[in-house]
């Protein structure tokens, strides 16, 4: 494969200059009857009969990243439904005062239109029509804001759910985060506070759907560290900051700690310390493999009894994600009471 090319000749040049000894690196390519192959390469810094040689080695992996795909799907699908309520609730929220707040709107006009009717005109002057209808346009503004909240949950479950694959493209680190926070809320809402500080992070090169799934699998694990539901003492932290060529992001709260004997353990498949019938113990090694696919990292660092912090390094993207990308999402709308005083003071 021609785009494969330049990197596998990269890798064997430093390899036979001595400049590494071994390295690895996946590839895509096309077998000869037309076959699209994921194929994992081996290069390692060899002598043969005293002359320093590489040793190439080849491992078709395809099969291996398909089962990964389709078991990463299904943890998706198993978190979403696991927040299905939550998000549920927070359609219903926004789409209540849409529904009261156009309502007023009708009735607003429809007395107006009494005011105006021309048998018996009632309105004093273009002053007094304007503090009629002033009402109506807070009311829809008001509105709007709904409109837009369900929007933004929508793209983000979309972007949580669209057909996985292995493209790479920059991705606006505090979109992908806000989207992830946006969906966990209902987990953490009542059990902490939860604080950002997305610095000077901007756009790292990796996979949206991929990036969201990691973050939020790692907000919901924090959520669920808490022994009791005191949100005044329970804190989570989002941190994001570039440093050289790489973007890091922390995860952290403080909560129960996870146990030095387990440490070392909790990227393993089916490891889990959650009640039975609580998570599949997937998540965090499907995390773990999410993010090793985008050439980056995930480590933890964890207190018993103080709490843990998971850190997430990803390549940093010189190019910035698409404009629609970037997106800042828009504060939560103040709710009915406008609409509720404005129809008193009818």
């Amino acid at each position: 494969d021609r785009a494969s090319r330049p990197s596998a000749l990269r890798a064997l040049a430093l390899v036979r200059r001595r400049e590494e000894t071994h390295l690895e690196e996946e590839l895509s390519i096309r077998s000869r009857d037309g076959r699209d192959l994921i194929v994992r390469f081996y290069y390692d810094a060899v002598t043969f009969e005293e002359e320093p040689c590489v040793l190439l080695t080849a491992r078709d992996v395809s099969l291996d990243r398909a089962l990964q795909e389709k078991v990463g799907r299904s943890e998706r699908m198993a978190s979403i439904g696991a927040l299905a309520a939550g998000v549920a609730h927070e359609i219903n929220n926004p789409l209540a005062y849409v529904t009261t707040n156009i309502a007023y709107c009708v009735e607003r006009l429809r007395y107006v239109d009494e005011l105006l009717d021309g048998r018996s005109a009632r309105v004093g002057s273009i002053e007094s029509l304007r503090s009629i209808l002033r009402p109506m346009s807070q009311a829809l503004a008001e509105a709007h804001d709904g409109t837009t909240r369900v929007a933004t949950i929508v793209r983000d479950l979309r972007a949580l759910t669209r057909e996985d694959n292995d493209q790479i493209s920059p991705v606006f680190v505090p979109a992908a985060l806000d989207s992830a926070i946006h969906m966990s809320e209902s987990e953490y809402r009542y059990r902490a506070r939860l604080v950002r500080d997305f610095g000077d992070a901007r756009s790292v090169s990796g996979n949206e759907t991929r990036i969201v799934q990691v973050f939020l699998n790692l907000i919901v694990n924090a959520a669920q560290a808490f022994e009791s539901e005191d949100v005044d003492d329970n804190l989570i932290s989002i941190r994001a900051w570039t440093e050289d060529s790489h973007t890091i992001i922390e995860v952290e709260d403080n909560g129960v700690g996870i146990p030095e004997a387990n440490r070392d353990r909790i990227f393993l498949p089916f490891f889990t310390t959650k009640p039975v019938g609580v998570g599949t113990g997937l998540g965090l090694s499907i995390c773990h493999g999410l993010v090793d696919s985008m050439k980056g990292t995930l480590s933890v660092t964890s207190e018993l009894g103080r709490g843990s912090c998971f850190r997430v390094t990803l390549p940093t993207c010189d190019q910035d994600a698409p404009h629609s990308a970037r997106r800042v999402p828009s504060a939560s709308p103040a709710g009915v009471s406008a609409v509720a005083r404005l129809t008193r003071n009818r």
